[in-house]
């Protein structure tokens, strides 16, 4: 087989990344919506989730976060680029996830696709920067 990565290039340092596409969205309790930067072609992508109110969560429980990115203003051929899965445990007061991917087809679209075992609740902010 022929090597198949067409998108060679990696996010630098994140204190130095200079984002193309800035989102925040605050006081997320389901998957957001899909969210249209207007910008064609997006390779990187970041996001910054803090998990701030677990509602019902307790110990054991899984919250896993997707980033989906879309070719088109909607989610058109979606593809995931990055996931999450964090188990809550005794104790834990918030979760903050982070999540880097790439595309290999470029995006314009994207949005975070929040499961919750058990059908909890929760209340997070979400962070969204792309190249």
């Amino acid at each position: 087989m022929a090597f198949a990565l067409t998108n060679k290039q990696f996010g630098t340092r994140a204190a130095a990344w200079v984002p193309a596409a800035h989102k925040e969205l605050a006081d997320q309790t389901a998957t957001t919506s899909t969210v249209d930067t207007g910008i064609v072609g997006l390779k990187m992508a970041r996001v910054k989730i803090r998990v701030k109110t677990f509602g019902t969560h307790a110990a054991a429980d899984v919250f896993r976060a997707t980033l989906q990115v879309g070719t088109g203003a909607a989610i058109t051929a979606p593809e995931n680029i990055a996931q999450a899965p964090v188990t809550v445990e005794t104790g834990d007061a918030s979760l903050v996830i982070e999540l880097i991917g790439s595309s290999q087809n470029g995006f314009q679209s994207w949005k975070v696709i929040f499961t919750t075992s058990s059908s909890h609740s929760f209340t997070a902010d979400v962070m969204f920067d792309a190249a």
